[in-house]
């Protein structure tokens, strides 16, 4: 984790996952933050996968970042994220 990034953690269950969803983005709104990441339980991440991911918005003023990510199953699935 970066070490000029606050961090709060938002552990979601019990409710659909689309509405766990909307609570964590309508309280990232709420408290005006700048940047909103999602990890579930069944990804995989590489060590500095959110360093990266930080230095490039960082560099990258306007861009914004959607991504596709595989699931933890020995069927390739995937599922995409779209960020507007």
């Amino acid at each position: 984790m970066p070490t000029n990034v606050e961090l709060k953690v938002f552990n979601a269950w019990g409710k659909a996952v689309a509405d766990n969803y909307n609570e964590a983005i309508e309280m990232a709104i709420r408290e005006d933050c700048d940047y909103l990441l999602t990890i579930e339980d069944d990804q995989v991440l590489e060590k500095d996968t959110i360093i990266r991911l930080m230095d490039f918005a960082l560099e990258n003023k306007d861009a914004c970042v959607g991504a596709w990510y595989p699931k933890r199953q020995k069927t390739r699935q995937g599922v995409h994220i779209i960020v507007k």
